[in-house]
C-alpha cells in the first residue's frame, strides 16, 4: 500500500490511489475531475501528488459528536 505521509512530493498513479482510498479507479477520476482531488496530467494519464492525497483525507475527515 502506498504511504503518501512519508512521501508527500511523489507522484502516484489512479490506480494507486485507488487501492488506498478502496474504492475503483474511475472514481479517483470523478474526484479528479470534479476539483475533488488535485492532480496533473502530463501525458494520457492522472499522476496525484501525496500532498494532494493528504489533504483529500483531512477534508473528508467527519466530526461526530
Amino acid at each position: 500500500m502506498i504511504d503518501p505521509k512519508s512521501q508527500p512530493d511523489r507522484l502516484f498513479t489512479t490506480d494507486e490511489v485507488a487501492m488506498y482510498f478502496s474504492v475503483h479507479r474511475r472514481t479517483v477520476v470523478n474526484w479528479i475531475e470534479e476539483g475533488r482531488l488535485d492532480a496533473v496530467k502530463p501525458s494520457r494519464r492522472y499522476l496525484i501528488s501525496g500532498q494532494a492525497i493528504l489533504e483529500k483525507v483531512k477534508r473528508s475527515k467527519v466530526v461526530a459528536y
